[in-house]
């Protein structure tokens, strides 16, 4: 384990672990660490947002600098049936950087026109 990761993060904060709740809200510590919140205040914010306008989906999302420091991946995936097999990743003309914010936590948007049939989106989080 080297000292910029994910578990040697989570432990020096004494939060338990990647898969529990230091804020007891249900939102695991690796996606708090992931999307730059914070693990001891219960709340939302800082969570991908999705938003439909017509046939275009998007999903906003954020990756904090500590996640991006401690070589966490976040990578955004597909689907048009939620098979476990059919899961690809978005192809990288469909993501955009967003820039960065004052704490250097990078924001990207993903937009899919879903005009042609259905589009599921999730973000798969990892070291």
């Amino acid at each position: 384990m080297t000292p910029g990761s994910l578990s040697s993060a989570i432990s020096r904060k004494n939060l338990r672990g990647a898969t529990q709740s230091a804020a007891g809200d249900g939102i695991a510590n690796l996606l708090r660490f992931a999307f730059g919140m914070d693990p001891q205040v219960p709340s939302r914010v800082g969570m991908p947002e999705l938003q439909f306008s017509g046939a275009i989906l998007t999903l906003r999302y954020r990756v904090s600098a500590a996640a991006r420091d401690a070589n966490l991946s976040v990578i955004p995936l597909q689907s048009n049936t939620l098979e476990h097999n059919d899961w690809q990743p978005v192809a990288l003309n469909k993501i955009t950087s967003d820039g960065f914010d004052a704490d250097g936590n990078e924001h990207f948007i993903i937009t899919i026109d879903t005009s042609a049939g259905q589009v599921f989106l999730r973000l798969k989080i990892g070291e």
